[in-house]
């Protein structure tokens, strides 16, 4: 068995836990090659690899870089993460929170591909705006490839899986543990060259997203949300994040002239 069966196989093994995987390996704790065969065999989708020679350069700085990704569609669409922006927020946005999301997605999907998490919510309004509007989209799942969550979502996967990307590190239909949005919410940072907050609350997955983001020297932006009892956009407004009311001030923030325009986030 070659190296890259042998990290497929790994990754079914232990379901995607990129920490697990790396722990047996160092362990030197392999499963035997007829039950790697087997593991082999139940994989129904496309697979990157971290030792295939497409796998983005830019992937490998990241912390925790995925070892396996599945996938369904075009790949390429992550070949190059300054092609791509992240849309994230909340799963019960305001209507005028999806209205403003929608706007600013569809003013800029021309430029660039819209990368989220396949949530209700924001998410889901995110990638709807890049696909009613020409543009192309990403969707990160934090539960398996095969299986789509939450089912509501069921005809805008099938959507993607046809004629953009939906990736995952997890395969088949493992489910989504609370863990794995953690995870699913690193690799949403790091496929793409900023962050845009929609609308979330203080206490939110979104904060997680925020962090890698920064951590990984990216562009964080935020549109107001206009309650300031419970907005994690304003807070991240009040910590010096750049405001974003117009498409254009998404494509002017990420110019090159614009990346010291960073926040903080605490």
């Amino acid at each position: 068995m070659n190296s890259r069966d042998f990290l497929i196989a790994m990754a079914v093994h232990y379901q995607g836990d990129v920490r697990a995987m790396v722990a047996a390996i160092l362990r030197k704790e392999f499963i035997d090659e007829e039950l790697a065969e087997i593991h082999l065999k139940s994989v129904k989708s496309k697979v990157l690899t971290i030792l295939d020679p497409d796998y983005p350069t830019y992937l490998k700085e990241s912390r925790y870089p995925p070892i396996v990704l599945f996938y369904y569609g075009d790949i390429s669409l992550l070949f190059n993460k300054e092609d791509n922006v992240a849309v994230v927020g909340g799963r019960e946005p305001t209507s005028q929170g999806a209205e403003n999301v929608y706007y600013i997605v569809q003013g800029i999907c021309n430029r660039y591909n819209i990368v989220s998490g396949l949530a209700r919510g924001i998410d889901k309004v995110a990638h709807l705006a890049a696909l009613e509007n020409g543009g192309k989209t990403i969707a990160v799942l934090a539960n398996g490839i095969d299986y789509c969550y939450p089912s509501s979502n069921s005809e805008l996967y099938e959507t993607i899986k046809k004629n953009n990307l939906v990736i995952s590190e997890y395969y088949g239909t493992v489910p989504p543990e609370k863990n794995n949005f953690h995870q699913r919410n690193r690799l949403i940072a790091a496929f793409a060259k900023g962050t845009l907050v929609g609308e979330a609350k203080k206490v939110s997955g979104t904060l997680i997203t925020a962090n890698y983001t920064l951590e990984l020297n990216r562009i964080l932006m935020s549109i107001p949300s206009g309650n300031i009892r419970d907005s994690l956009n304003d807070l991240f407004i009040k910590e010096g994040c750049p405001i974003v009311t117009e498409p254009n001030d998404v494509l002017e923030y990420l110019d090159d002239e614009k990346k010291s325009l960073l926040c903080e986030v605490k």
